[in-house]
């Protein structure tokens, strides 16, 4: 469970550069939940890949690789409860990308979801996420008092896509509900 960062950091006014490689070994995730606050919480799981990051402090090349395993997390706007086995991301000075896998509800169904997370220096996050082939998915699921607009237990076949800046997130769903 190692996450190594080497590398050097030059704060001299007239050379301020980065030169770093961020290796991460069974790392746990919890602490880059920053990345996805307000979209999703209760983060776990384990990271392995490398990230480098050189150039000025102010906009540093960024580019990495890593690979996540046994990822659990809550979709907080729903309450979903969801579960992934194995994701593969690309990070680079503009967006995380999170490719498309597999992911679980708590029932055990499954659908294919994936996207990206756009940046500005890992700030003014913008998130363009969607889950697709939803078959008898559990969307959602929030006790009254959780959520100021609704509330309830839902399952779905369809798609969703969640986008927008965390403050103005825009869901488009185009599903049917289950009994």
């Amino acid at each position: 469970n190692d996450l190594v960062i080497a590398g050097n950091i030059d704060l001299t006014p007239s050379n301020d550069k980065i030169d770093l490689v961020c290796t991460l070994k069974e790392t746990n995730i919890k602490p880059f939940q920053i990345f996805t606050e307000g979209l999703f919480s209760n983060i776990n799981g384990l990271a392995d890949g490398i990230i480098r990051i050189k150039g000025p402090l102010s906009r540093p090349d960024i580019e990495g690789k890593v690979a996540l395993n046994e990822v659990s997390l809550v979709m907080d706007y729903l309450g979903l409860p969801l579960k992934v086995d194995k994701a593969f991301i690309k990070i680079d000075d503009k967006k995380i990308d999170l490719g498309s896998f597999k992911v679980s509800d708590k029932y055990g169904s499954q659908a294919t979801a994936g996207g990206k997370i756009y940046h500005t220096n890992f700030n003014n996050l913008r998130y363009d996420i969607f889950m697709k082939d939803l078959k008898n998915f559990n969307c959602m699921e929030l006790k009254d008092g959780q959520n100021d607009m609704f509330f309830g237990t839902a399952f779905v076949d369809g798609n969703m896509r969640v986008t927008g800046p965390s403050d103005e997130l825009h869901l488009s769903i185009n599903a049917k509900t289950r009994p």
